[in-house]
């Protein structure tokens, strides 16, 4: 019989991910593969004020991408845009940004990728 497994790992997002039926053997050696999400995050940070010249002269706000959320630093935050992008598969995407908060662009879910090799095996 299979046991229930939770794994934790910000590339299971925030909640981790519950996997069912895992067949795990007491007394040998188990594999078993999980496949995980694809995220990247998007954020902007302005420059530090003490970097800034005398003579006045502005540094540019930087955008950043990132891969994990534990990357973004606090004093980042999200900007007004449209992110565009294109998956393995060929597909076109585009999701619209928030200023709100740095943006999280998932562009694989491992659930989805798990099915497709649980039906080649």
């Amino acid at each position: 019989t299979g046991r229930r497994v939770r794994l934790k790992h910000s590339c299971f997002g925030p909640a981790g991910r519950d996997f069912q039926q895992v067949q795990v053997l007491d007394g040998t050696e188990n594999a078993v593969t999980f496949v995980a999400d694809v995220r990247l995050y998007l954020y902007v940070t302005d420059p530090d004020p003490e970097d800034q010249d005398e003579e006045g002269s502005c540094e540019p706000s930087l955008l950043w991408v990132a891969a994990g959320r534990e990357q973004i630093p606090g004093n980042a935050f999200g900007f007004i845009g449209t992110a565009t992008y294109e998956l393995s598969d060929g597909s076109q995407h585009s999701e619209k940004l928030t200023p709100l908060r740095p943006s999280e662009l998932t562009l694989s879910r491992g659930s989805q990728l798990s099915e497709k090799v649980e039906e080649e095996e």
